[in-house]
Formats: structure tokens, sequence, C-alpha cells
């Protein structure tokens, strides 16, 4: 009679192989699809089909979601893996929950309340992410991340200051605000938060790291009330050009100055960005807060950007002391 014997390494590659192939079988068991039916859902059977679905394992307290309440749907939707998760995400967050990623290699995440009594461990559990792949976070409405940004041209405290009256008033339901912060240089800031809110946030610093390279350059950033940002932008880049052409006129040909502030739009928050000195910036303020007003009537645009641009130069000519060219 002949003995077969397994060695060790043939054991573990057997057992290797059986582990695949029950991977395979459950892959190919699991629907294509997740459906979210129109009606009332209840928010620890919602985490357990979304569990099964993804084939992870989202722990949570049961007291603590059901105290959350109940989803109502008033449609049906159908999502695939990716969808899934984004939109589980996003239902969790407008009850008031979290998702903290425990494990994610071995798909291991908890469901916590953010006005429970472990709302500290949300953002203390937030999962690092390299600043070049945030945006692939940036629909991950319940899920907190942190990165590190490099900053090339400002540092660190002046991108803090000039984000934070726009990040530090938002946040979860629960009250989470997103944090700004340095890392111990000027090179590197620190962002915290959910998902959207560093991703945002990263767009932004994207757009304000572009200054000159002089130490005294500062960094505003404006919310606009009434007018479009981009409205604006065009605006002031054009009044700036028309006064350049003026002052080297007066200047007897002499080249024209170079442009006194960079104005760059940022759409999703209607706002400008200012960079340049200090008394470039409060002069680009003061032209603002002519071009940011309210509609003549209800109903009614803001004037056209020609009409705009002459108010602006007229403005200018009597700050200068000279009077309305002819």
């Amino acid at each position: 009679m002949n003995n077969t014997f397994l060695t060790p390494s043939l054991i573990f590659a057997l057992a290797l192989s059986a582990a695949a192939q029950d991977e395979v079988v459950r892959a190919a068991e699991r629907p294509a699809a997740f459906v979210l039916d129109a009606g009332t859902h209840a928010i620890p059977e919602l985490v357990d089909r979304v569990a099964t679905f993804l084939d992870r394992n989202i722990l949570y307290n049961a007291t603590e979601l059901e105290s959350a309440g109940k989803l109502r749907i008033t449609r049906r939707t159908e999502v695939d893996a990716k969808g899934c998760w984004e939109l589980f995400g996003s239902l969790l967050y407008h009850k008031g929950l979290a998702i903290v990623t425990l494990d994610e290699a071995r798909g291991f995440h908890e469901v916590i309340s953010m006005q429970g009594p472990r709302n500290r461990e949300i953002i203390n559990g937030a999962m690092f992410v390299k600043h070049e792949e945030v945006e692939a976070y940036a629909n991950w409405k319940a899920t907190p991340i942190l990165t590190t940004v490099p900053l090339k041209n400002i540092n660190a405290p002046m991108a803090t200051n000039a984000l934070r009256p726009f990040f530090a008033q938002t946040g979860s339901p629960g009250g989470g605000a997103l944090t700004l912060g340095t890392v111990g240089n000027p090179s590197d800031i620190l962002v915290q938060g959910f998902g959207p809110q560093v991703a945002a946030a990263c767009r932004m610093l994207r757009l304000i790291d572009v200054g000159s390279g002089e130490t005294d350059d500062v960094v505003q950033v404006v919310r606009l009330q009434h007018a479009l940002a981009g409205d604006v932008a065009a605006s002031l880049v054009a009044t700036w050009s028309n006064r350049a052409a003026l002052q080297a006129m007066q200047a007897q040909g002499m080249p024209p100055p170079a442009d006194p502030v960079r104005v760059v739009p940022h759409a999703p928050l209607n706002a400008l960005i200012l960079t340049g000195s200090g008394p470039q910036v409060r002069d680009a303020l003061q032209l603002i807060a002519t071009l940011d007003a309210p509609a003549v009537a209800p109903g009614k645009h803001t004037a056209d950007l020609a009409r705009r641009v002459q108010e602006i130069e007229e403005r200018l000519q009597a700050l200068e002391g000279r009077g309305p060219r002819k």
C-alpha cells in the first residue's frame, strides 16, 4: 500500500487554492447591483445588506444605530459596488453616522454616531491618504480621512489662515469641522475631515499655492454674495490691464507694471483667491466690494462686463485724483 505524504508547503498551497476558489464562488453568487427599494429602511438592516453585498465586515452597536431613526426612500435606486459604498456613506452621514475604517485591507469598518459618547473616535480613527489620492475619496461623505499637502509657493500658516474662514464652520451634523494645521515645518499643511471636505480643501490649496515666492505676499479668499466669481475675476483682470496702460502712458512710454494682484476664481464656493502684497490685496478688496453689489431689481441680472469695467475705471480715477476720461 502506498502512503502519500503532504509536505507543509503543499498543504499551504492547497489551502490557498481552496480559499481562492471560495472567493470566486462568493463573487459569482454576489448580485451585480445593489438595489434600494422605495420605502422605509431600518439602518441596522441596511448596514447588514451593504456588508453582505460588498463582502465587508461592518461593525455597529444596534442601539446606537436605531436611535438615529429610519431612512425614508421615495424612489428605487440601483448602484454598482463603487456607487453602493458612496451611497451608503451619504445615507449614514444624513443620519449623523460616520464610517471608521479599522482595517481597509481586510475589509473591517465600524459605524459610529457623530453625536454619541464615542464621537471622538471618529476623527481619531481618520485614515491617512496620500494627497495625490484624496480625490478618490471625494464622495466618501461619512469617512474621516487625513492628509498632508506639500506647498511650493506659500507657507502653511498663510494657507491655513486663507482656508479657515470657509471650512472652520462646516462639518458633519454632529459638528465635526475640517481641521487645518501645520506639521512642524512651513512647507506642509495638515488637512483632516470627511472625504468631501478634505477633497474641497485640497482643490483650493492647489489654487492658492501659486504665489510669486515673495516673502511679503499674502493670500486672501473672498466669498462673493451677489456677483459670480468668474465675472468679477474677468472684470478685475480687465481693470488692472487698463490701469496699467494708463500708468504706462503717464510714465511716457515706460513698460507697464506687473499685475497688482493675482486673481483666481473658485466656482464651487463662488469665491476669489487673491495673491499679492498687503496693499495690493486691500486695493483689490475695494474693487471687489464695488462689483459684488446686489441687482438693481429682483429678477434682473447684474450689469454686463463692459459696464462693470467702466464703473471700476471711473472709481480708480476718482481715487487717484483724476476726472473721468472724455
